[in-house]
């Protein structure tokens, strides 16, 4: 009896490590990155980005600092008084740095909170025939996660699959979150589109000045989904959502080109004749935790 029981103790063990190994990529904890007490910003940690305008149609302040104890990301951005077509897209941000290796400790999700400061748009331009989404300030949380295949790979982004939680200050003056989902569709990953039978769910919360939330995004690549949640420290009232891309975009592996993780704060301004218009975000972000894929 005694000889039997230790062979079926083996046979469980034995099995068990199978399954395990059949079951994929497990992920650790989310553990702290960064809390900014220091003060500045630690370069073995982050790299500063920034996309300015022109002289047309320029950026005229920005802010990046952690003199607070905190990520500060201020950006003020103008478009063009010369013409009633296009916007101009403009950011300043930050870059994970130790990202890890793809298939081995990779960033898999990012938690951090989030507060904005101050953000304003300017009345949107009527004579501008761009959808009036395209007329707005944005602080997010972003990354590139796979690549669909459908790049010549190197130094070329097209491909490259992106998601990420943004607080928005649209050009109807409303406070939304939301989350989001595309694909590079250029070298440059300058041109982006939601692929084909993806949609992305809306959500209720919404957010105030000087009022901070928690944004929490993991890409579940077992599944084909990535999951995000929202949270409000102080009601502790929280929404999630799901995007399920499985079955409607391949992944073909790591990104190409580049990985990148980062926060950021993204304004689009319409072009406007004789009436240039403006968009600012300034916002927090603090107490940096990620999760890394563990095998």
């Amino acid at each position: 009896m005694k000889t039997t029981t230790i062979r079926y103790a083996f046979t469980v063990l034995v099995a068990t490590g199978i399954l395990a190994g059949l079951a994929g990529p497990s992920y650790g904890q989310f553990t702290l990155y960064d809390s900014f007490v220091t003060g500045t910003l630690d370069p073995s940690l982050w790299q500063g980005t920034t996309t300015e305008g022109t002289l047309t149609a320029p950026v005229t302040e920005f802010i990046r600092s952690a003199e607070t104890g905190a990520l500060q990301l201020g950006l003020t951005s103008w478009g063009t008084d010369t013409s009633n077509s296009g916007t101009t897209v403009t950011r300043i941000g930050v870059q994970f740095k130790q990202l890890g290796t793809f298939g081995s400790d990779s960033i898999i999700g990012i938690k951090a909170k989030v507060t904005i400061l101050d953000a304003s748009v300017t009345s949107d331009c009527a004579v501008n025939p761009d959808p009036t989404t395209n007329h707005r300030s944005r602080a997010q949380v972003i990354g590139w996660f796979f690549n669909d295949g459908s790049g010549p790979g190197g130094a070329d982004d097209t491909g490259n699959v992106f998601a990420g939680i943004q607080l928005t200050k649209e050009a109807d003056g409303s406070n939304k979150v939301q989350v989001f989902m595309g694909k590079c569709t250029n070298a440059t990953c300058s041109t982006t589109i939601l692929p084909a039978g993806v949609t992305t769910p809306a959500l209720n919360t919404t957010w105030g000045i000087n009022t901070p939330l928690i944004l929490k995004m993991r890409w579940d690549r077992t599944n084909g989904k990535f999951k995000f949640l929202v949270r409000d420290p102080a009601t502790l009232t929280s929404e999630t959502a799901v995007i399920d891309y499985l079955g409607l975009v391949n992944d073909n592996g790591a990104p190409t080109n580049f990985d990148l993780k980062a926060f950021r704060t993204q304004n689009t301004v319409k072009n406007c004749s004789g009436d240039r218009k403006s968009v600012m975000m300034n916002a927090l972000f603090d107490n940096v935790n990620v999760q890394r894929e563990q095998h």
